[in-house]
């Protein structure tokens, strides 16, 4: 059973709270096809390194992106690179930080400029 808490935000985009290895699999088999980590290594002891669920991503077909977001709020140039990952990205995706309101905060700061910008 996947031990994340997973939130649709639309049909591209989901978020949900520390992803480990162990959920890959399942969360591979739900459909996703891309999982963002926004969360730093080692900002918690007890939260597996990206480099552990990439590798166990990877194995089960997800594209892993790792977009650390130090701050509470993602910056203008956390959103840039976003907007260039973005539309590469296989859909749909889901990102992940330790509540998922880092994640959610990127997407819906891209959205607005996305927006804003024409």
């Amino acid at each position: 059973m996947v031990s994340v808490n997973i939130k649709k935000i639309d049909n591209d985009f989901s978020i949900a709270d520390q992803v480990n290895a162990t959920d890959i699999a399942l969360i591979s088999a739900m459909g996703f096809r891309s999982i963002v980590c926004v969360r730093p290594d080692g900002e918690d002891k007890a939260q597996e390194l990206f480099e552990i669920v990439a590798n166990s991503a990877t194995i089960s077909g997800v594209e892993p992106i790792y977009l650390p977001v130090h701050e509470l709020e993602p910056t203008q140039k956390h959103v840039n690179v976003f907007a260039r990952l973005f539309p590469k990205m296989a859909r749909p995706i889901l990102a992940y930080s330790k509540t998922g309101e880092r994640a959610k905060a990127l997407y819906v700061a891209y959205c607005n400029n996305a927006f804003s910008a024409g």
